[in-house]
């Protein structure tokens, strides 16, 4: 218990010194269309950081850790599942002067599903991909919030026999930046 107070300590003074300017958020997922699983319906939120030293003029790379909550409606059998995923993601701005910075964004990264079915469909495995590309933009004179229009994608790579992947063609992100 000692040693875990320290720990607590150090990780406290350690966030204490990061840079001002080094950008902490959350963001807000739905789900509004889904093409496998068809009756897919689910939420997320996602934590990231964006280190100082990976910000390069238009180009950025920061960290996101996400969880979401998946379900089927149409069925009773495997009809809901939980992800957490550590992805990095390509951030790329276009510049510009006004309170709207449009953005595309890029990232793949290992997700953890607490089963490995979700209806009918075989997983592969409880570890799984994440593949993500987005559109969106950030908003507001402190350019502090944002929205963002999301393909998602989870497989197994074909990493396994059964590989019956999920496809969220679009997902609605909405955004906070804290710092």
């Amino acid at each position: 218990m000692k040693h875990l107070r320290y720990l607590l300590w150090g990780a406290l003074i350690a966030l204490s010194m990061q840079p001002v300017y080094a950008a902490i958020g959350i963001d807000l997922y739905q789900p509004l269309y889904s093409l496998e699983p068809s009756g897919l319906r689910g939420y997320g939120f996602g934590i990231w950081y964006k280190p100082p030293r990976f910000i390069w003029n238009n180009l950025s790379l920061y960290f996101k850790t996400d969880y979401y909550r998946w379900w089927v409606t149409n069925t009773t059998l495997y009809h809901s599942t939980n992800t957490i995923s550590i992805t990095p993601v390509i951030h790329y701005e276009i510049k510009n002067n006004s309170t709207i910075t449009p953005y595309l964004e890029i990232s793949i990264g290992p997700a953890y599903f607490t089963k490995n079915r979700l209806e009918y469909r075989q997983l592969g495995g409880h570890v799984l991909f994440q593949d993500r590309i987005g559109i969106g933009a950030i908003l507001g004179q402190a350019q502090r919030f944002s929205i963002e229009i999301d393909v998602l994608h989870f497989s197994n790579g074909a990493l396994c026999d059964s590989n019956s992947g999920i496809t969220i063609p679009v997902l609605l992100s909405v955004g906070y930046r804290f710092t």
